[in-house]
C-alpha cells in the first residue's frame, strides 16, 4: 500500500492439466480485527485464461484508501473464482518488441503482432506485465487490437500508466507481453 492509493495483484498458477478461466474477483480491505473498511469490485484479469503451467493475475491498480481509517492496520483479502476453460485459448505472434522510458506514463512497450490464425482478429488484448529484479509485479497494462486479417501484421504500443506510487522506470527489470485473443466464458 502507498499513500492513499493501493494496487493489488493476486497470482494464479495453473498447476493442473486443464486450461483455466479467471472468472471474477473482488478485493476487500479489512482492519486487523477483520472489520471491512472498503471493497474493490472492479478487478481485472491478466490474461483471462491460463494453459497448464501458465501464471496469471487478478489485479486492481487503483484502490482508493483516502477515506479509510488505517489506525488498526490494513489487511488485503482477495476473493476470486476460477473455472475450467471451455474454449480454445489463442495467442498470436509478436516481434520487434521494445521498451522505452516515458515522462508521462513511466514507459511504453511497442511491437508488431502477426495474425497467424486462419480467421480475422476481431478483438484481442495485448497485456504487458512489468516485473522488478526480484520477480514481483510492478504493474499490468495493455491495449486492444482489432480487425487484423489472416497473415497480416500490425504494430501496437502499450503505455505503462498503471503503476503504483513510487515505481520508476529504472525499477522495471523485465516485462512479459501476452498477445491473447479476448476470452469470454458465460
Amino acid at each position: 500500500f502507498g499513500s492513499h492509493l493501493a494496487a493489488a495483484f493476486v497470482e494464479i498458477e495453473n498447476t493442473g492439466n486443464t486450461p483455466l478461466y479467471l472468472h471474477d474477483g473482488q478485493f476487500d480491505v479489512e482492519d486487523n480485527n477483520g472489520h471491512l473498511l472498503t471493497t474493490q469490485t472492479l478487478v481485472s484479469t491478466c490474461p483471462d485464461a491460463l494453459r497448464p503451467g501458465e501464471t496469471g493475475y487478478f489485479y486492481s491498480d487503483y484502490i482508493d484508501l483516502s477515506d479509510v481509517d488505517d489506525s488498526n492496520g490494513l489487511v488485503f483479502v482477495p476473493h476470486y473464482k476460477v473455472d475450467e476453460a471451455r474454449h480454445e485459448i489463442i495467442d498470436y505472434e509478436v516481434s520487434d518488441l521494445g521498451i522505452r522510458e516515458d515522462d508521462m506514463f513511466k514507459c511504453k512497450v511497442s511491437g508488431r503482432l502477426t495474425n497467424t490464425q486462419d480467421e480475422e482478429i476481431n478483438l484481442l488484448y495485448v497485456n504487458v506485465i512489468y516485473y522488478d529484479s526480484e520477480g514481483r509485479v510492478l504493474g499490468i497494462s495493455g491495449t486492444n487490437i482489432t480487425d487484423v486479417q489472416p497473415g497480416d501484421t500490425t504494430s501496437f504500443e502499450v503505455i505503462g500508466k498503471f503503476f503504483y506510487d513510487g515505481v520508476n522506470y529504472s525499477d522495471i527489470a523485465e516485462y512479459k507481453v501476452i498477445p491473447r485473443a479476448w476470452y469470454m466464458q458465460f
